[in-house]
This record gives structure tokens, sequence and C-alpha cells, in this order.
């Protein structure tokens, strides 16, 4: 089976719930209640699916056999992604979403603890396998960065994307040098780029290595530099009411793939128009994506 794209690190079951927050009762009724394949690499991979591609998966998770696990495995034969866990962790990861009518996003959770980096080369003969592929390593810790490197192995130059975990924006990305320098697509939110560049214009950041750098901005749409090329793209609007923000972020650059993707194009070999066509159709999908509860819980092609 050829894959369009190989997604690493961050896999975690995430069990939603829709509550009725506007009834006074002592106990709220619970609308809706689902258990998901989630984390930002989850999320990206089941954006890819759904807008048609063939992604495989590559997930951190925990060597035990936790109520965690359990979980997971329930959410990973829904999600039916190819998927290899790559068991380094402590214990797996697990998120809880609380969705009401106040939109606002809380999540509850605990993520797992890299305690080897053995597994290292299991992501590199996958990588290996897949030549062609593009390599997106997303949510990247500072303790990931060994397994996001060994993805990036034989990579064509143009397919490969970092998209850092808040963490690591907020220790001044400390470690990632090497890794900056093997990305061609560098994808983060405002307030990571706060962190990271501070005062400094994108095109600043071409010396470390990508040659694209994208800053999503929420409902005011984001700004871009491509080879030095700045620009800025719009929000999209949706009719629908939008009840979570979380994992907004994650569509978008599964839909940014997408596009790459679907013309047949990288990152090397694309002009500003062509960029600016293929921010506005993942605009598009995160802001269809807001109005489906659960981080996990996106459009199809046909809902965009």
């Amino acid at each position: 089976m050829n894959f369009d794209a190989l997604i690493g690190f961050s896999a975690n079951p995430e069990v939603v719930g829709v509550y009725d927050s506007a009834c006074d009762r002592e106990k709220l009724p619970l609308l809706e209640f689902r258990v998901d394949l989630s984390g930002a690499a989850a999320d990206v991979a089941t954006a890819l699916q759904k807008l048609g591609r063939m992604p495989h998966l590559m997930g951190l998770t925990g060597t035990d056999h936790s109520d965690e696990d359990a979980l997971f495995q329930i959410a990973l034969e829904k999600a039916r992604l190819s998927f290899t866990p790559v068991r380094v962790l402590d214990r797996t990861s697990i998120a809880f979403l609380p969705v009401d009518k106040t939109s606002r996003p809380r999540v509850a959770g605990r993520t797992g603890t890299v305690t080897s980096h053995a597994a290292t080369p299991i992501v590199t003969g996958i990588a290996n396998g897949h030549k062609g592929a593009w390599r997106v390593a997303t949510g990247v810790r500072v303790s990931d960065v060994e397994f996001a490197s060994s993805l990036y192995t034989d990579a064509e130059p143009g397919k490969r994307v970092l998209s850092p975990h808040h963490t690591a924006c907020a220790s001044k990305l400390h470690g990632f040098d090497e890794l900056l320098r093997s990305a061609d697509l560098f994808v983060l939110n405002e307030q990571e780029w706060k962190w990271i560049g501070g005062g400094a214009v994108l095109s600043d950041f071409h010396c470390f290595g990508p040659k694209l750098i994208i800053v999503t901005q929420g409902e005011s749409g984001g700004m871009y530099s491509l080879r030095g090329r700045p620009g800025e793209f719009h929000a999209a609007q949706c009719p629908d009411k939008a009840i979570s923000s979380v994992g907004a972020g994650d569509w978008f650059l599964g839909a940014l793939v997408h596009s790459f993707l679907e013309h047949e194009r990288h990152v090397g070999n694309i002009d500003v128009s062509m960029l600016e066509s293929y921010l506005a159709f993942a605009a598009k999908v995160a802001a269809k994506k807001v109005t489906m509860p659960g981080a996990a819980n996106g459009p199809t092609l046909e809902e965009v």
C-alpha cells in the first residue's frame, strides 16, 4: 500500500462529552458521548483520511496494559487508520473534552513521558519504505525530536512538515536546530510565534531551514512567508455556529497537506497564487471543523 503522507507522533484516545449546560439539575444531561482517536498527529491523519487521502499514522503509546490502552484500542478500531504504535511512553496519553453551549475550549488529560528512544528504527524503517510520501511531524515536543528526525529519513525535499508542540515553542525550540534545518514547511499558531519569534519577521526564520513558514491567527486568518515573499490570508466564514476551536489547527494543517497532494506540488515548486488557494481551502476546512464537537471530528471533502 502506498501512503500519501506519514504522520507522527502525538496520538491518544479522546473522550468527548457534549452536555446541556443550560440545565440547572445536579447532573447535567449528557447529550453525546464518544471515544475518538485524537492528539495532533491523529487529528491531521484523520483530516487527510476524511478528505480522501491515504495517510499512515505513527503515534507514541504506552507499554503497559492500562485503562488508557483499552480506550486507545476502541478509538483505533473506530478510526480505521493505518497505524504503527511507537511504544516508548510510561503510559498512553489521554484527553477528556467536555463540550457545552459556552464554546469555551476546555481539555483535561495527561501526557505520557518518553522513557526510551529505542523504537526510532521502527520509524526509520517505515519512512524508508515510502520515500515519496509527505512527512508530517506534528505535536513535536523536545523529547520527540529524535523520532521526528527519523521520520524525515530519505524524504523528498519540499515534503517535510514540522509543527511543534506549544511547550517546545515556549522553550524557544531548544534542541530543534537540526530538525528545523530538515523541515521545508514550518506551521505554528500566533501564540507559539510570539514565544519563538518575538519581534522578528517570518522571513528571518528561513535561515534556519524552512522555505515556507505559516502562522495561523484564528479568526484573523494568518500570515506566511514563502521563500522570503510575505503575505496574509483570511479566515473563512461558516454559517453554522462555532462549538469548539479544539483541533481546528490540526484540521487546517491536514487540509493544507491535502491541497499539495491534490495538485501534485510541494513547497519547492509552488508560487504565491498557488499557496494562497491552498490556504483558502485549509481555512474553509478549519471553519467547518469548529462547528463539530471533538478534536477528531471534522468534515469530509463533500461537506466543505
